[in-house]
């Protein structure tokens, strides 16, 4: 049992229960035990099943139990289906019915849905509290498993927007985790906000995009490292995001979140200033922003370097656009690499120990070599939203 227990719990002989507490993303509450029973004026429905107790370590392994609730009376399949579960916090303790105390023995978030006839499985992971480990200070981001494009991710492709808060230019000074030109007047640490990203347009390492952490009158200091270093022919930009943001769509020099289209038809768009990879948008989305046909998004089947033609299984655009329309490619899934929604949505849960957080801490609890030979901080391309 944990320590710091009261003399009545510590010698407490009589029966015990296993109670969760759950906080639903919609900020509800459920409280759920074995048996249904009323515990210190909360009243516990008998939908909880403890399929393996808490395994409890102290290292870089998160702790992880693993949880069922009951479907009896369907009651846990109809938030199921409102996807109110997943990620939500949960708070598993011991009741101690016959002295009114409940023992706290595991607190995170339920990951991992497995749906059955007879019950919701989940893997309760709990929070990594960092305070516990001696380690170095360093940077990292937090890996996630939250449903792409569901609430609780942050990312809401219909109502994102951004702010340029640097026009583009081309960098002179570059390293794996720096960039800057030698004639930019920054007041200092202006991009140092927590939502601020630089995003390389053009040149060598186009399409990096990377938290800023700090920045002198000059350069730019990532939080994180770039995957390819910048170099004299890239061109950078800096953006602050809401709700997430578009996939560059790229030009002969530059990249741009959003472009005018020079014509359009029932089933494509185009825009003759892009130079797009052929086929580099399949499966994504195309939204038309403003202008005729504003508010419709469709599939990509296809495109070319300038026109993006809609999948055969989707419907024709009505209106279609025209050189009115102003257009942007959306993700359809994580973007890995880029993921400012779930920047905004770490500012609304508090960080939490996600199933696939732990190789990625594993790492950056490790020092390695820079061009500068000093440690520095950790983040991974791959990071999820």
């Amino acid at each position: 049992m944990p320590r710091n227990l009261s003399s009545n719990a510590h010698d407490y002989q009589g029966p015990i229960f296993w109670g969760a507490k759950v906080t639903l993303t919609d900020g509800t509450m459920k409280y759920y035990a074995g048996d249904k029973l009323t515990f210190l004026g909360v009243t516990y429905e008998p939908y909880l099943r403890v399929v393996s107790s808490p395994t409890l370590r102290r290292s870089l392994v998160v702790d992880d139990a693993t949880l069922e609730f009951l479907n009896a009376d369907l009651a846990v399949s109809a938030l199921i289906q409102s996807q109110a579960f997943e990620g939500a916090e949960c708070v598993l303790s011991q009741l101690l019915v016959g002295v009114d105390e409940a023992i706290e023995i595991l607190r995170g978030r339920l990951h991992e849905q497995e749906e059955t006839e007879e019950a919701v499985r989940f893997r309760l992971v709990s929070d990594l509290d960092p305070g516990q480990r001696r380690a170095i200070a360093r940077d990292f981001q937090a890996f996630c498993t939250w449903r792409f494009s569901k609430p609780p991710c942050g990312y809401d492709p219909a109502n994102l927007s951004f702010t340029e808060r640097l026009a583009g230019q081309t960098a002179d000074i570059f390293s794996l985790t720096t960039i800057g030109k030698t004639t930019l007047t920054e007041t200092v640490d202006v991009h140092a906000t927590g939502d601020r990203w630089v995003v390389v347009t053009a040149g060598t390492g186009k399409g990096q995009k990377r938290l800023i952490k700090s920045n002198t009158a000059t350069t730019l200091t990532l939080l994180g490292r770039f995957a390819t270093k910048p170099d004299g022919t890239s061109k950078f930009k800096v953006f602050t995001f809401t709700l997430g943001a578009p996939k560059l769509l790229f030009t002969a020099t530059t990249g741009k979140l959003e472009t005018t289209a020079t014509s359009g038809a029932a089933r494509s768009v185009t825009d003759t200033g892009l130079a797009m990879t052929v086929d580099e948008h399949k499966g994504e989305q195309v939204r038309i922003t403003s202008g005729t046909g504003a508010g419709q998004q469709r599939k990509i089947g296809s495109n070319t370097a300038t026109a993006i033609t809609i999948d055969a299984a989707e419907t024709d655009f009505s209106p279609p656009p025209d050189a009115t329309s102003v257009f942007r490619v959306l993700y359809a899934s994580c973007p890995k690499s880029y993921s400012p929604a779930c920047e905004e949505r770490a500012r609304n849960f508090r960080f939490n120990g996600f199933p696939t957080l732990t190789r990625e801490l594993q790492k950056a609890y490790q020092p390695f070599e820079q061009d500068s030979g000093q440690p520095s901080a950790v983040s991974d391309p791959g990071i999820g939203g």
